[in-house]
């Protein structure tokens, strides 16, 4: 899911419950408006098809980001939460978390240093 290079079949994203965790690149470069549009659809196609309650996005091969990129995301999770879906980040390379927090992104998404507690946050109690 969310893969911006690879041509291959692979499923939309990895399910732990109800919740949806996709490696967002596997790419360390910008994306164009082209894959920036396909990624929208995917996401839409997600949330349509395949409600989930939460979508962990995992940033950790993200090397850059451009201000369109950022606003696709913003757009992205209001999307995902009005179809009921928390859309968090993770993995974050501390020079894109920068960006996040000259942005003050970082007030509006909930980023997580790993993975593992991504998916952590998204159980109950968590």
């Amino acid at each position: 899911f969310f893969s911006s290079s690879r041509r291959h079949t692979r499923s939309l994203c990895d399910w732990s419950s109800d919740v949806c965790s996709s490696d967002l690149f596997t790419q360390n470069r910008l994306l164009g408006m082209d894959q920036l549009q396909a990624l929208q659809q995917q996401l839409e196609q997600l949330i349509a098809n395949q409600p989930a309650r939460g979508i962990l996005l995992d940033c950790a091969a993200l090397q850059a980001v451009s201000s369109a990129f950022l606003g696709h995301l913003v757009q992205w999770k209001q999307k995902a939460t009005a179809a009921g879906a928390e859309l968090k980040l993770c993995a974050l390379q501390p020079i894109v978390q920068q960006v996040f927090q000259m942005s003050r992104l970082d007030q509006r998404f909930t980023i997580l240093p790993t993975r593992v507690e991504g998916l952590q946050s998204f159980a109950p109690g968590g």
